[in-house]
């Protein structure tokens, strides 16, 4: 199971201002922040961020500058799997050695989504094992 939560994507303004410099189009920037702090995309800059998708990594670059937080609560083999195709990020994490120790083991530590009953039956039997 992955769980996403509190989830915020932060600082699109000064990318759209960036990816405006190197033509010095500046004024053509119809993007805004609403009274509720609410990023409002306008055409002009949507249009301009077509373009730069369509151009290539090297001038799409101010994507890299749109930063996204999020917790994410995942098992250990997504992890790896994120470890590896990461780009441009910075991970906090709890510390298992640390923690594991902290709390009763529950069925919602594990990733089960595809086990069959008998396999679901068999885990639970493991954590009261573990628990003991």
């Amino acid at each position: 199971m992955i769980k996403l939560e509190r989830c915020t994507v932060m600082n699109f303004e000064n990318a759209f201002r960036g990816a405006r410099n190197p033509m010095n189009s500046w004024a053509k920037m119809d993007s805004y922040t609403d009274e509720n702090g609410n990023f409002i995309l306008g055409d002009n800059d949507r249009d301009l961020a077509r373009r730069l998708c369509g151009a290539g990594s090297d001038d799409r670059k101010f994507i890299r500058q749109i930063f996204v937080c999020v917790d994410i609560t995942a098992p250990l083999y997504w992890w790896k799997e994120f470890d590896t195709y990461k780009v441009a990020t910075v991970a906090n994490s709890t510390s298992t050695m640390l923690k594991i120790h902290s709390k009763p083991f529950s069925i919602e530590d594990f990733s089960c989504d595809h086990m069959s009953k008998e396999a679901l039956d068999c885990m639970g039997d493991i954590l009261k094992l573990l628990e003991k």
